[in-house]
């Protein structure tokens, strides 16, 4: 008798079990009767929670790429996969034809970040615009960060500033690389950006901003003490600070900086940008010039340490422009055009570290991709790690081999660093200058060596070394 109820129990929780992980799939999915084409494989997982368990223990671990990976060997490479993130049902993108489609088609969807980031960014961040207002924003802050003379402007102030920080470092004898990083660039984007140099205000802002930073890809709980509680007091604070600096500039105090260059422009009705935009503006471009660039340096220190052969190829080619240039010329924007092998450098750290690894869209117009249907409504997740890690576009994609970039022609869809259509990254140019110039200096002047035999990598919010990677940095004795 005991054993007749064991089973009829046990059946009874595998029927309910069974039905729990239904639902989402009968709560959200179309009728496939109504479809012109079936949804991708995979399934909505657990009501509310979906597969976020699985997404935050890949991205906890050592191989945040096992995410992506369970659904290529229990689905085969189909590029699409339907699963259920974030509080939304969404449609994992792996493949560069997949990501390819959703950038080229811009109209079919919207921005899709998840509710808390949108409450950090601002309804006015170019990240979260759509449509007119996307395409007005985009011409109003564009050529700031991405006319030719505005960035040679931009590369001397960084060139000179960045030879009196580094001699401080060398001064120092030991830095926490992420740290003295992290200072170095949230220094320039400040001066870049609105013309803020004095320390104690730097400070100030620095630390504001660096609780700001951590609430972006945090779990979106706002209670007292939670990472997203603290970023959202964090953006009024800084937001407290930036007012007054607009302020000064509307009374008629004029400034050579990004700030200047934004207020100056009027859209096609003359009409200049407002507070409200101005303040998310710097906001979001803070975060993207920052985190991109801090990180990139970061990386390339420490893989210049454990790749020595790549660092004495970086250093010939940088005295090579070096030999070409009056003693204490500082590096200019067009030096840096000549600097490929060290482009190709940065390139594959941004390809093997992903410093962004996924970005979002919400589906405008039910689409069809790749022979599967896109709902309406819907989130797309597009995975571009998945797309630097495809072994058919990148050989051994594990390895940090940046001379696999020398003459290689990227096919749309293939590289997503920056992303790529209306939505590409709006400041790339300025961010591979900034990392370039330091890049420069650090390879042909300095040399450093690590503290720690070993490090671990902490993926979220952004990948870096939790340690920091303490190093021992000193001046180059050239013979």
């Amino acid at each position: 008798m005991a054993a007749i109820v064991l089973i009829i129990w046990t059946l009874l929780i595998l029927l309910i079990t069974t039905a729990v992980r239904k639902f989402n799939n009968w709560w959200y999915e179309p009728n496939e009767k109504s479809l012109a084409a079936p949804l991708p494989p995979g399934d909505l997982g657990w009501p509310i929670f979906g597969h976020m368990y699985s997404f935050l223990r890949a991205y906890t671990s050592s191989n945040p790429n096992a995410f992506t990976d369970s659904y290529l060997e229990k689905y085969g490479k189909l590029g699409l996969y339907k699963t259920h993130l974030f509080s939304q049902p969404t449609i994992l993108t792996t493949s560069s034809d997949a990501y390819k489609w959703v950038t080229a088609h811009g109209d079919h969807f919207l921005p899709g970040w998840p509710d808390s980031f949108n409450m950090l960014f601002g309804c006015n961040s170019i990240s979260l615009l759509a449509g007119d207002k996307h395409k007005r924003m985009k011409r109003l802050t564009g050529p700031s960060l991405q006319g030719t003379d505005t960035l040679a402007r931009f590369a001397l102030q960084i060139a000179e500033e960045d030879v009196r920080e580094l001699e401080t470092w060398a001064r120092e004898k030991v830095i926490n690389t992420y740290d003295a990083v992290t200072k170095l660039i949230f220094d320039r984007m400040m001066k870049i950006l609105i013309s803020c140099e004095e320390r104690s205000e730097l400070d100030e802002i620095a630390r504001i901003f660096s609780k700001f930073i951590l609430a972006v890809r945090a779990i979106p709980i706002n209670l007292p003490g939670t990472a997203h509680h603290k970023g959202l007091k964090a953006r009024q604070r800084l937001r407290e600070k930036l007012t007054p600096v607009i302020s000064r500039r509307r009374a008629g105090e004029r400034k050579d900086d990004v700030l200047q260059l934004w207020m100056d422009q009027s859209d096609d009705d003359g009409q200049p940008m407002t507070d409200e935009e101005l303040l998310d503006m710097i906001g979001g471009y803070m975060i993207a010039g920052h985190t991109g660039s801090a990180l990139s340096l970061t990386w390339f220190m420490i893989f210049m340490n454990e790749h020595p052969e790549v660092l004495e190829k970086v250093r010939v080619e940088a005295q090579e422009v070096r030999n070409t240039k009056p003693p204490g010329e500082p590096l200019s924007y067009f030096d840096t055009r000549r600097l490929k092998y060290l482009r190709h450098v940065h390139d594959e750290i941004l390809r093997i570290v992903n410093i962004a690894p996924f970005t979002f869209r919400k589906v405008k117009e039910t689409s069809t991709i790749n022979g599967f249907t896109i709902p309406k409504g819907w989130r797309v997740q597009l995975m571009s790690r998945a797309i630097h890690y495809d072994p058919d576009i990148y050989a051994n994609p594990y390895v940090f081999k940046p001379d696999r970039w020398i003459g290689r022609l990227l096919k749309p869809g293939q590289f997503a660093a920056f992303g790529e259509g209306q939505r590409a990254c709006p400041g790339q140019q300025f961010a591979r200058l900034n990392v370039v110039i330091i890049a420069y200096y650090l390879a042909l002047d300095y040399k450093w060596e690590p503290l720690k035999s070993t490090y671990k990598t902490k993926f979220l919010p952004h990948p870096h070394p939790t340690c920091g990677y303490p190093v021992k940095f000193t001046r180059r004795v050239c013979s």
